[in-house]
């Protein structure tokens, strides 16, 4: 089966991005291995974000040492840092990092890191809201979406993406059918948190005198297929369960969770609650399986399957795969 085969547009031969990871890695370990990879993004690009001066990280000598790459290139390589063991996520702490025994060799340059190309992700002015975004009011944003979050015990991103706080950031939406533009905000997302976001844009208008600005309608992708994950990615986060894209799309199980894997592949943003409730597996299996996806990583399953002997179906795998990913705790079960 090529289920899983890599994005078409993914050149096979691997690149050396050794000092990219030193970088990555050193400012893990400098910021206390207690945040999750947006920050460390942060630090490395320079940002001025509130929670990087607050915490006086733009003293640290990592701080600004990564403007080769844009933002979104090294989101997309920290996935490919996880993918591969040098880091791993925990869950337990917000999706905190922390340096794995072979983050350890490559940091000390015993062992050199060889990626895919993340040229693909395009440059630092590439993107919605790159550069034009309000800094000062993406911050308030920000700060609202944890708030919510920590409320409602789960990661920012299950809330708004960042990308979705820049273009609320650019294009100031104040109401309903302005924020509904807005990518990543559906139906269910304004419903749940809408209003909640547009009063802090129109108080922070107001105060400026700054009014709404019109989008640029949004241009056709490809043929619908080939961004089919994305669609499916989309609609899972705004609520949509899996049952229902099966029906909507017409596909199988196992195409959903494909679609779903590439999507977290790209954003690394899947709503825990969803995968969560398909899970069937008994609680220590599950747990299990967490384990030798901790051992083997998440790339491949067959040494997964393999270590269980055949006992969990490729189908169920997929599913655990997902739930580790986007968080799930198994155990609670």
């Amino acid at each position: 089966s090529t289920m899983w085969e890599a994005p078409k547009n993914s050149p096979a031969e691997k690149i050396d991005y050794t000092v990219q990871a030193r970088k990555f890695l050193s400012c893990v370990k400098r910021t206390g291995e207690f945040f999750g990879a947006s920050h460390i993004v942060d630090v490395l690009t320079g940002s001025r974000a509130k929670k990087v001066l607050e915490r006086d990280h733009h003293l640290l000598s990592t701080y600004d040492i990564g403007k080769e790459f844009s933002r979104k290139q090294w989101m997309a390589l920290s996935r490919q840092f996880i993918h591969l063991g040098l880091l791993k996520q925990d869950f337990d702490a917000y999706g905190s990092l922390k340096i794995t025994e072979r983050g350890y060799a490559v940091l000390k340059g015993d062992e050199p890191f060889l990626g895919t190309d993340v040229s693909v992700y395009g440059s630092v002015r590439t993107g919605t809201a790159s550069a034009d975004y309000e800094q000062e009011l993406f911050d308030l944003l920000r700060a609202r979406r944890k708030q919510i979050a920590d409320a409602e015990g789960v990661p920012p991103y299950v809330v708004f993406s960042d990308k979705t706080l820049m273009e609320m950031a650019l294009y100031f939406p104040r109401g309903r059918e302005t924020m509904l533009e807005i990518n990543g905000v559906g139906a269910v997302k304004w419903e749940r948190y809408g209003a909640d976001f547009a009063a802090i844009i129109t108080r922070y208008c107001d105060e400026r005198g700054l009014s709404e600005k019109t989008k640029p309608p949004r241009t056709r992708v490809k043929a619908d297929d080939e961004y089919r994950h994305r669609q499916v990615g989309r609609a899972y986060n705004e609520g949509r369960e899996i049952e229902e894209l099966m029906n909507d799309f017409g596909v199988q199980r196992g195409t959903i969770l494909n679609n779903l894997y590439r999507y977290y592949g790209e954003t690394g943003a899947l709503r825990p609650e969803g995968i969560a409730a398909m899970l069937t597996l008994p609680a220590e299996t599950g747990a299990k399986i967490f384990d030798l996806f901790e051992k083997y990583g998440v790339d491949r399953l067959k040494p997964v399957v393999d270590a269980l002997e055949g006992t969990v179906s490729y189908d169920d795998l997929h599913l655990y795969r997902l739930a580790r990913l986007s968080g799930v705790r198994v155990t609670e079960r």
